[in-house]
């Protein structure tokens, strides 16, 4: 394939962002494992992985500097060893993930992604994957261990699958730029210029607010609470009558504490979207994920009911409109008032990606 040289989607260009922001770090490095609850063939595992990247060209992107600008293009397949480790266990593995996601990639002109394969002492295996978020996010995750999965299952079963037509990342690029000179992307700009007409003050956790953060580090540690299966019964059954989904629960007691601790009855959640509207994004590898600007409006005389529910009607407006940049909404608006940082300095995420493939954990 001939090198083609594109411009950065929208949502790379954030990542590209942070990237050059904080250089030399890695910051923007999503690193998983998957387990076999059986021996396994490495032999095929490593085939399998080799098919994924040549099949999924978001894998084989390569990005470089031309006169100051990045670009990307997809690089041609080149079938590639993978390292096989002997660990003792899970928490080996952890520290296997810990060294790999602490890495710096070279940016530029080098592959994005690294693969380890693994066997346990109790015979069982698995494979570990580094990528950059560049080229990869959430829901790409969840493609990566499902295609891998099949691929493999074919190789040691030695079944011929019916070929498959795998989506490019190029369609996607192309379907943005097409997007930006359409009457969609003016409507959506017109909506979300209507909601913010004014600068909000930018809602903080007083905790955090009063924090000096003198040397920076993009290490971070997370704080983990699993929700017992009664209280998220109850959450479901809540959901069910009012007609709205976990996610618009979850956003409205996040906005009320939110509220709450920064004594604002008007402020911004930003909030991270999938921004994969057909079934052939659903299907494509790469970067597509996006952030929106949810605004709040609290008010005393608001019952929870009423709240959740107008949550609701607000994020379905939003996600109608989500593939405007945010970047661009921010550009118009400092174009008024040059001094807004940013709209938002709290971010909720709420994600259900997972594999059901068999035999994993």
């Amino acid at each position: 394939m001939g090198e083609i040289r594109l411009g950065l989607t929208n949502p790379q260009k954030s990542i590209w962002l942070t990237e050059r922001m904080y250089p030399d770090m890695p910051i923007e490095n999503i690193c998983g494992s998957v387990f076999f609850e059986e021996k396994v063939d490495f032999t095929a595992l490593e085939k399998a992985i080799n098919l994924f990247v040549e099949k999924n060209d978001s894998f084989r992107i390569k990005l470089l500097n031309a006169e100051g600008e990045v670009q990307q293009y997809i690089s041609d397949f080149v079938p590639f060893k993978i390292e096989k480790l002997n660990l003792k266990d899970e928490d080996a593995v952890g520290n296997l993930e810990r060294e790999l996601v602490s890495k710096v990639f070279p940016i530029t002109g080098n592959l994005l992604f690294e693969f380890k394969m693994f066997e346990l002492s109790n015979g069982n295996g698995g494979f570990t994957i580094n990528a950059h978020h560049i080229i990869s996010d959430a829901w790409t995750a969840g493609l990566v261990v499902n295609e891998i999965v099949d691929f493999y299952a074919e190789f040691i079963n030695k079944k011929d699958k019916e070929e498959v037509e795998f989506p490019s990342y190029i369609d996607y690029i192309n379907s943005e730029r097409e997007y930006l000179a359409s009457d969609r992307f003016k409507k959506d700009k017109e909506y979300w210029e209507n909601i913010y007409t004014e600068n909000l003050e930018v809602a903080k956790i007083p905790s955090v607010k009063e924090r000096v953060i003198k040397k920076v580090d993009c290490s971070s540690n997370r704080v983990q609470y699993n929700i017992p299966k009664e209280i998220i019964d109850e959450i479901n059954k809540l959901c069910a009558e009012k007609k709205v989904s976990i996610f618009n629960f979850f956003m409205a007691i996040f906005a009320i504490y939110l509220g709450k601790v920064s004594n604002m009855q008007e402020f911004v959640i930003g909030t991270p979207i999938l921004n994969r509207a057909t079934y052939k994004d659903k299907h494509t590898t790469g970067m597509f994920i996006s952030t929106v600007p949810f605004k709040i409006s609290l008010g005393e005389e608001y019952s929870f009911n009423r709240f959740i529910t107008d949550i609701a009607k607000d994020s379905l407006s939003m996600l109608r409109h989500q593939k405007y940049p945010y970047q661009y909404l921010l550009e118009s608006l400092r174009k008024k008032d040059n001094s807004i940082p940013n709209l938002y300095d709290i971010l909720i995420s709420y994600q259900n990606v997972r594999s059901e493939k068999p035999p994993f954990i």
